[in-house]
């Protein structure tokens, strides 16, 4: 395995699906967000095009007890460790 492909696949996000999350508090819409959530998803999103190559989805523990919807989107650095 190439390093440079490494860095794409492991190195670049810091999170894992289970990892609880909070929202930083340099994300612009951060104070919608202000409890802890735990991550659902992370999807390695190279064909986008757009620059972004890491897609998290997060949800609150009573969305996923309930079985809502997650918000998908997340870049690694609109994200915290909680």
């Amino acid at each position: 395995m190439s390093s440079k492909f490494q860095r794409l696949m492991y190195e670049i996000c810091p999170f894992r699906i289970g990892n609880r999350v909070r929202v930083s508090p340099t994300y612009k819409y951060s104070n919608e967000w202000p409890d802890t959530y735990i991550v659902t998803g992370v999807r390695w999103a190279y064909q986008k095009g757009t620059g972004e190559l890491i897609d998290i989805s997060i949800a609150s523990e009573e969305e996923i007890i309930e079985r809502r919807s997650d918000t998908d989107g997340w870049r690694p650095d609109d994200l915290l460790p909680a």
